[in-house]
């Protein structure tokens, strides 16, 4: 008796690339890496720039001094928005002393998006600057990725 081998099934992925995850060397933040994007770590900042160079994500530590007590994102977005550009229109999203964030255009057409992540001890700045509006495919992207980032408790 025969028996009949069943064909093997095609499995072809139609889907876009997953982004990898990067933890940095100490362990408590990750940020998701979109595919294609241009990855970098300086001893300051991680840079993500975008296939067509047109949007970047900056993210920038910095870390609490003990006489201050806790970090409070929503004060550190304040005190960056001040010095905002006078006749650009701010939107603020909503803000909490964990995270807090606002979308702004400069005079040369820039948009940005800076948010503050923090856990009381550390204070992340990252900044989203497009050359478009912030609701271009790569912008989107970014801005996916900048939602990604966190701080790992137990440092």
């Amino acid at each position: 008796m025969a028996l009949k081998k069943k064909a093997a099934k095609s499995t072809k992925r139609t889907k876009a690339s997953k982004p990898g995850v990067y933890t940095v060397p100490r362990g408590n933040v990750s940020i998701a890496i979109p595919a294609f994007w241009v990855f970098r770590q300086t001893n300051d900042d991680l840079q993500l720039v975008s296939p067509s160079g047109d949007v970047s994500l900056i993210v920038n530590a910095y870390s609490g001094n003990h006489n201050n007590g806790t970090l409070d994102a929503r004060q550190s977005l304040e005190h960056l928005l001040a010095s905002a550009p006078k006749g650009s229109r701010i939107k603020r999203d909503s803000a909490s002393k964990k995270r807090a964030a606002a979308r702004y255009k400069d005079s040369d057409g820039t948009s940005w998006c800076v948010e503050f992540i923090t856990d009381g001890k550390l204070l992340l700045l990252a900044e989203i600057s497009s050359t478009g509006t912030l609701t271009t495919p790569e912008a989107k992207t970014a801005l996916t990725a900048l939602n990604s980032i966190a701080i790992k408790n137990g440092r």
